[in-house]
């Protein structure tokens, strides 16, 4: 293997790991927190948030901003190399 391929290998193994942190923890916040913010009451729910919003914000910020970022840089690198799945890596990107 050449050292282009390895690079390219990891950058696909790296991307790919990024969007199942990002599905698993919008499966997560889903699954678990919404339930439990919906159980609290509102005064409760306040107090949470107060304490671990902040936290939680950037989490989620960063990790969508990643996400994103990753999106967009296949769909140009797909358009500029003229790949003919570049229109579903745009698609991904919307």
């Amino acid at each position: 293997m050449t050292l282009l391929t390895n690079t390219n290998s990891f950058a696909k193994q790296l991307c790919v790991a990024v969007f199942a942190i990002f599905i698993g923890s919008q499966i997560a916040e889903g699954a678990l927190l919404v339930p439990y913010w919906q159980s609290l009451s509102a005064s409760e729910f306040y107090e949470y948030y107060a304490d671990f919003g902040p936290m939680i914000g950037r989490f989620y910020t960063i990790l969508t901003i990643v996400a994103a970022l990753i999106s967009i840089s296949i769909a140009v690198l797909f358009t500029t190399k003229k790949y003919e799945e570049s229109r579903y890596a745009i698609l991904s990107a919307v």
